[in-house]
């Protein structure tokens, strides 16, 4: 499947629209109990169309711990300026509470036994 395709996919799954919302006006974050919103500037939209291409690369779900995964790549990218790091630790932060939240048996790692 070629990633033009697989990209398709990935909005029609996620209900994002045919062009995953590039060309909307907002954006609207689902945080329950309620929705936020945000303008959709270009420089939001270009970052958007490389992170919308790294779920669909590395095969991270677009739910929030979806979202903490490649949270972590893009506090880590030399390439991210501050902006987007100070978003993206807000997004990590969420993808992991509702990761500890929503797990029984949260996993522990083998260094910490």
């Amino acid at each position: 499947m070629s990633l033009r395709n697989a990209r398709t996919l990935f909005f029609e799954r996620g209900n994002l629209g045919a062009d995953g919302g590039y060309s909307s006006r907002w954006v609207r974050v689902e945080s329950k109990p309620i929705a936020f919103y945000f303008p959709n500037c270009r420089s939001r939209v270009a970052a958007a169309r490389l992170h919308d291409l790294h779920h669909i690369v590395a095969e991270y779900g677009s739910d929030w711990p979806g979202e903490a995964e490649i949270a972590a790549w893009e506090i880590a990218s030399a390439a991210c300026l501050l902006p987007r790091k100070v978003c993206s630790a807000g997004s990590f932060a969420a993808g992991i509470l509702e990761r500890i939240s929503t797990t029984q048996d949260f996993p522990s790692c083998s260094w910490m036994t």
